[in-house]
């Protein structure tokens, strides 16, 4: 079953995966991808901002290696007008998948 597809939507997919986070906390990718979708939530307000920073944060300290997890978590800083903290997060992604 693929995660996304054109019919789905924000609300779908954290319905499908919070009960996964539940199962598995300790899974880096699924709290990256419920951050996006939360992120992607149709009506933004403080409360979705605050759940995909959430979220993606815990992605990124699961897996502290990833580039494309401080990516994310600078997309929903800088989306939250956190300019600082985006622009932390992407340097480290720019760091690590640069291998500096």
């Amino acid at each position: 079953m693929a995660l996304r597809t054109r019919e789905d939507s924000a609300p779908d997919r954290v319905a499908l995966l919070e009960p996964c986070i539940e199962l598995e906390p300790g899974h880096a990718f699924v709290h990256h991808h419920l951050g996006l979708s939360w992120l992607e939530w149709p009506e933004r307000t403080t409360v979705t901002s605050a759940r995909a920073i959430t979220n993606l944060d815990r992605a990124t300290q699961l897996a502290p290696g990833y580039a494309g997890f401080h990516q994310g978590l600078a997309q929903a800083l800088a989306t939250a007008s956190d300019g600082a903290g985006a622009l932390g997060a992407i340097e480290r992604a720019v760091a690590l998948d640069s291998g500096w």
